[in-house]
């Protein structure tokens, strides 16, 4: 067959699959797990990650979102009013180590002038959930999860009279 064939060779190529929710989710999911082997790459192409959840309406959708999610190379995130999704793109991008720090300003631990507090270190954010929701029209943000710099916000050209 086809997988055996491009196994042994450098054949690749690119499958674009937009409006996602549209294609039975088990079929894709079985193009994913073949694709690879075939040498393919897939642009996929959705509104939100609700459409991956809703594709398969069986106990499995959040499993595929899963496995989608888990096997990109790249994803171009324009803006998302999804609290929940904007978070887990965020999570995406990556954290980097930072601190956080408490201080007292009044009670006990305030003796001679001196605040009393704690330091912790903490992750945050590379790109925070509240920037993907704002971006405008316009503007992206590209993960590259396996780059040393690994989200930026890019400009895209939009169309003639959609400033906004």
């Amino acid at each position: 067959g086809l997988t055996a064939d491009m196994q042994g060779g450098q054949a690749g190529g690119l499958l674009v699959i937009d409006e996602f929710s549209a294609i039975a989710a088990a079929q894709v999911e079985r193009l994913f797990a073949r694709a690879r082997s075939a040498g393919l790459s897939l642009l996929l192409g959705t509104q939100s990650l609700a459409d991956l959840r809703a594709a398969s309406a069986d106990e499995r959708s959040d499993t595929l979102t899963e496995k989608v999610l888990s096997n990109i190379e790249f994803a171009i995130v324009h803006r998302i009013g999804d609290p929940d999704s904007a978070e887990r793109f965020a999570r995406m991008a990556g954290t980097v180590p930072s601190w956080s720090t408490t201080q007292r300003v009044s009670g006990k631990g305030t003796m001679w002038g001196q605040p009393e507090g704690t330091r912790t270190r903490e992750r945050e954010f590379i790109v925070l959930p509240d920037h993907f929701k704002r971006l405008r029209v316009g503007e992206a943000i590209v993960i590259n999860p396996a780059a040393k710099r690994s989200a930026e916000v890019v400009k895209i050209w939009p169309p003639a009279g959609s400033e906004g």
